[in-house]
């Protein structure tokens, strides 16, 4: 899957889900960050992994998502409070290193919860530096 087809389902879902979390396992590669599960056995005999049990929880934790931020970049995630019955939340990937912000380095994005919101958004940064290598299928 593209990138850009990746950040356009999230876009559209804006929620968190084990199959998203997969697909950005599966679509964002970086050498350093590979994991490679453990196997897993019952009665002596390996057992089958899904990538949905071993795909970090992207969608689901700050932790996991923060992760999807380019290195040296920083981030931002704020809920906005208004009459609407849930709050908005917003999150904002940029790239502060030089003390300002160039347009072309910030990327935001609102979703349901803010590990969504930060997934969208670092996702977006990736792809503005084509960072790090994707995976083309």
């Amino acid at each position: 899957m593209k990138l850009a087809e990746l950040i356009a389902l999230l876009e559209a879902t804006k929620k968190r889900s084990q199959e998203f979390d997969a697909l950005i396992d599966a679509t964002v590669v970086d050498a350093a960050e590979a994991r490679v599960p453990e196997p897993i056995a019952r009665n002596g005999r390996p057992m089958e992994i899904d990538s949905a049990s071993v795909a970090q929880r992207y969608t689901g934790s700050i932790d996991a998502a923060v992760t999807l931020v380019p290195a040296g970049w920083s981030w931002d995630v704020r809920a906005y409070y208004s009459h609407l019955p849930a709050p908005i939340v917003r999150a904002a990937v940029f790239n502060d290193r030089t003390g300002m912000v160039l347009s072309g380095e910030y990327c935001e994005a609102e979703a349901d919860t803010a590990p969504v919101a930060l997934c969208i958004a670092a996702l977006r940064a990736r792809a503005v530096l084509r960072w790090p290598p994707l995976k083309q299928t």
